[in-house]
């Protein structure tokens, strides 16, 4: 693979980018390691090295949990903390003096040093190797243990343990550039041997026939792209036509030869969309709605104007005419209908909200998921993906289940692909099948790296049909920066879990030609809401339709009631 001069390279933990500049005529790649066993231990070794020499530059401030600082003698303990820890062992506080301080000559007589045993603080919990070690009250540790600056010559850190540190590597000019997951960033000089020897190995590397085809991919969706920006319905000509049905032909065989599922599964439905649309155009297709409801019809003395849909009630609003309005009264009367008291209205509003969460429209789905929403439980991140968990995350799951870390790594893991870090490993799948497999054609074909017949070991379905990890407090860190408006989340809520995207809402609004909706995260920042034209739309226009004709039917049985009702006229 060749790396022209002044190409970007940038290594995370489970790829490398390499980005040539444009006038090379090369795209973008991104190298993957379980894809390329030989670059991937080139890189853990030249990474292990970098770590190792700049431990104690890099990782200033990074804890090797080497336990050092917990076998330094003179650690004071203030008074006020002594109350929090022996509350916390359940000792007196006559008990916990005797047994873990000695007296300290502060200038407060409560205080007190923290007594050594065998050479380590009490309070100290070695694990499984002298580089594993934990304090077992870290959270209220004392205030001497806080202070305790990480880069000290006491300290021992361990290059495997630091790596999963690492958020990524860049290599730009000939200089370097790393972040840490905290985000401190620290430029390197004097690392032109780790430049040359990456970069060699590098152009020993040959693409694979599943990059070859992603740039073939990608190639094409910039042509249908370009095509749908300049179209203009008198350059429909034959050749057009001709050069759609190739583009076509060429997604097909795209599909066929497959390969494309790992790294992207968006860009061949991405692709089929985009020529669906560019032959809408060309045809003149413009979307018209045709529906077979009758009319929605006219009350006596106003008509319909707009209903509001929140979620547990419609409010219906009518156009009283000038010559029928009372002195005072609006030209709009507001009419407050409870789901509750109406289930068949009820189901016309799921109806209309299946069709309005359901539709292919990104920019809406990107709005609904837009700042920080709450994930939606749906469980497809724990079987689209292979998980592969750090060191870290192996002790603190091993120490939740109560088992030891080699018992944890035999039982549920397998040996990590896709990491710089050789300590990785990845999260077994369970054997049982999925409840929704079959019943999603867009989603379960396209596949991504995990098997979605298959899912975590820790996954777990509740009565209510939601998905919950059985061992959430003490998740892989990967999962804790998994995020919730991740494609994946979006796409796979809005097709087989829109009502849960439905409280994503703060209203609906339908008039006679548009509708609108606001979602919280747009209302909260002042933003307009989304607007979609009827007639574009025709499914969802027949749902609006259904749903006016069902108030309209409600509040003339309700007109026929109170007539009814009403005394005879003496």
């Amino acid at each position: 693979m060749q790396v022209p001069p002044g190409s970007k390279i940038e290594l995370y933990g489970d790829a490398v980018y390499l980005s040539a500049p444009s006038a090379s005529g090369l795209a973008d790649y991104k190298l993957r390691y379980n894809e390329y066993p030989e670059l991937r231990e080139q890189v853990q070794m030249l990474v292990y090295d970098l770590v190792k020499r700049h431990q104690l530059t890099i990782f200033k401030n990074v804890c090797g949990r080497c336990g050092n600082s917990c076998k330094r003698p003179g650690v004071v303990m203030r008074e006020q903390e002594i109350f929090r820890i022996r509350a916390r062992l359940g000792l007196t506080e006559e008990e916990f003096r005797r047994d873990y301080l000695d007296p300290a000559p502060s200038w407060n007589t409560g205080d007190g040093f923290i007594r050594l045993k065998n050479g380590a603080c009490p309070l100290l919990k070695e694990g499984a190797g002298d580089t594993i070690a934990s304090c077992s009250v870290h959270d209220i540790r004392p205030a001497d243990c806080r202070l305790f600056v990480s880069n000290s010559p006491a300290c021992r850190k361990e290059p495997g343990r630091l790596m999963q540190e690492l958020a990524w590597i860049q290599v730009e000019h000939g200089k370097m550039l790393v972040r840490l997951m905290d985000g401190d960033r620290t430029e390197l000089e004097d690392e032109q041997a780790f430049i040359d020897v990456l970069t060699a190995q590098l152009e020993a590397t040959e693409a694979t026939a599943e990059e070859r085809l992603m740039r073939v991919a990608n190639r094409a969706l910039g042509i249908v792209r370009e095509m749908t920006e300049e179209f203009h319905p008198a350059r429909v000509d034959q050749q057009f036509h001709d050069n759609v049905a190739g583009l076509r032909k060429l997604v097909s065989d795209l599909g066929c030869l497959g390969g494309l599922d790992k790294q992207s599964p968006d860009l061949l439905e991405k692709l089929w969309a985009d020529l669906s649309h560019l032959e809408d155009l060309a045809a003149g297709r413009v979307g018209i709605p045709v529906t077979d409801l009758a009319p929605l019809k006219k009350r006596r003395g106003s008509q319909v104007h707009w209903l509001q849909l929140t979620e547990d009630s419609v409010t219906a609003y009518y156009d009283v005419p000038r010559g029928l309005r009372q002195p005072g009264q609006p030209e709009k009367i507001p009419v407050y209908l409870s789901l509750g008291y109406y289930p068949q209205l009820q189901e016309r509003v799921r109806a209309f909200m299946h069709e309005l969460l359901t539709r292919d429209d990104e920019s809406f789905q990107e709005k609904l998921t837009e700042g920080n929403p709450p994930c939606f439980m749906c469980g497809e991140c724990c079987r689209a993906y292979s998980v592969e968990i750090t060191p870290s995350d192996i002790d603190r799951l091993a120490e939740h289940l109560k088992m030891t870390p080699g018992e944890l790594v035999e039982k549920h893991t397998s040996p990590g692909r896709f990491s710089w870090n050789s300590g990785n490993r990845i999260l077994a799948k369970s054997d049982h099948e999925q409840r929704h497999a079959g019943q999603n054609p867009r989603l379960l074909p396209l596949k991504v790296v995990g098997h979605r017949d298959r899912s975590c070991v820790f996954l777990q379905e509740t009565e209510l049909g939601f998905w919950q990890c059985g061992v959430y407090t003490h998740r892989p860190e990967v999962c804790r920066r998994y995020p919730s408006t991740s494609s994946l989340c979006r796409r796979t809520n809005q097709l087989r879990h829109w009502g849960r995207q439905a409280r994503s809402l703060v209203w609906v609004l339908i008039e006679p030609r548009e509708v609108s909706a606001m979602p919280f995260q747009t209302a909260s920042q002042g933003g307009t809401a989304s607007k979609f034209v009827r007639r574009k739309w025709r499914r969802l226009d027949q749902a609006a339709r259904a749903l006016e004709l069902e108030v309209d039917q409600i509040l003339d049985q309700a007109r026929r009631e109170l007539e009814a009702a009403a005394p005879a006229p003496v």
